[in-house]
């Protein structure tokens, strides 16, 4: 996800961690609801700004837990601001969509 993203020139901050099997550290000391990713998507033609673009990776069954819920919640609520939550098809979706991702 984040090499695609990198390919269309956005900034992303990767706010998640990863863990291996063997990692038996459940904490983050991130406060809780923070997506995975925080990204900056490039400015498109028609416009100087960028975009600010929230992801929360989950696999086709996973969800929301509460305080991820409320986060998404004042994101969507927030001017400009996108919120996704999915996996790298949903990405490339919002991609294209938004017109920086061309098949």
């Amino acid at each position: 996800m984040v090499d695609l993203l990198k390919a269309v020139r956005a900034d992303v901050y990767v706010l998640g961690t990863r863990r291996g099997k063997e990692d038996s550290h459940f904490g983050t000391r991130q406060t809780p609801g923070l997506p995975d990713l925080f990204v900056f998507l490039p400015p498109l033609p028609d416009t100087p700004y960028r975009q600010v673009l929230w992801i929360e990776v989950k696999t086709p069954l996973g969800k929301l837990r509460a305080a991820q819920r409320v986060f998404r919640a004042l994101a969507e609520e927030a001017n400009g601001l996108r919120y996704l939550v999915g996996g790298i098809d949903d990405l490339i979706a919002l991609l294209e969509q938004g017109g920086w991702l061309k098949r």
